[in-house]
């Protein structure tokens, strides 16, 4: 069981990835929040820059970091992260261990990426680009329509408390399976042990057997000795006629 999580939160701008990652960050006791914002802070900004990969190492850093210092939860919001290539040059370069990922894409409606677009006062021209992709494979896909910032953390937080109790409930079975494993050697070995015991029986009595067979093997041989000096019928005719001489 991993001690550790790095929580992901992926998708498009204005979708809600920062807010609702402030208020996880808020939520847990030992956490830690990294918004990928803030490791490429540059003007104007391009996912097609080329030196946008340097952001990939900042981000790879602070995490690292975060993880390394003993957070339990290390949060982490960034628009790349909804681009398979750039992920996993993230995650490969993140050094640190003991660690499991929760990931989220938050999704909306082109409707609701005006309504907040508007709202940011961003002036900027909305993209739909980025609802178009497809969740990462194992992630968890977060519908925010109609939802308050407060609410999509409470449902996020919902998954990420369900994988700490199995966590934990795996840690508490673990114990009882090395003890149970513990045990079934000394068993099969006391049945070893006892089909030795039965093997030796039977070879004993197997040697024993041929003693009750060989005496009378060896008397018969002298009872057919004995019999030759008795007399025949055939000797006692020549005994009678030289008499009559």
């Amino acid at each position: 069981m991993a001690s550790k999580k790095l929580i992901i939160l992926s998708g498009g701008p204005c979708v809600g990835k920062s807010t609702v990652g402030q208020k996880i960050f808020e939520h847990y006791v030992n956490s830690a929040f990294c918004n990928g914002d803030w490791c490429w802070y540059v003007n104007p900004y391009s996912i097609e820059d080329n030196r946008s990969r340097n952001g990939d190492k900042n981000m790879a850093f602070l995490i690292s970091t975060y993880l390394n210092s003993g957070f339990e939860y290390v949060v982490f919001s960034s628009v790349v992260m909804s681009d398979p290539d750039a992920r996993e040059n993230i995650l490969r370069s993140i050094k640190a261990d003991d660690y499991d990922i929760l990931s989220f894409q938050l999704v909306c409606s082109e409707d609701t990426l005006k309504m907040r677009k508007d709202a940011s006062g961003e002036k900027k021209t909305v993209s739909f680009f980025w609802l178009q992709l497809p969740p990462y494979p194992g992630e968890t896909v977060i519908k925010t329509d109609g939802k308050t910032p407060d609410q999509v953390c409470k449902e996020i937080c919902r998954h990420i408390d369900a994988a700490v109790k199995a966590d934990r409930e795996n840690a508490k079975a673990e114990p009882k399976k090395a003890a149970k494993g513990s045990a079934e050697p000394a068993g099969k070995a006391k049945a070893a042990k006892a089909e030795a015991g039965e093997t030796k029986k039977t070879a004993k009595s197997v040697k024993t057997e041929p003693k009750k067979t060989a005496k009378p093997e060896k008397a018969e041989p002298k009872k057919a000795a004995k019999e030759p000096k008795a007399k025949t019928a055939s000797e006692k005719p020549k005994k009678a006629a030289g008499r009559t001489k």
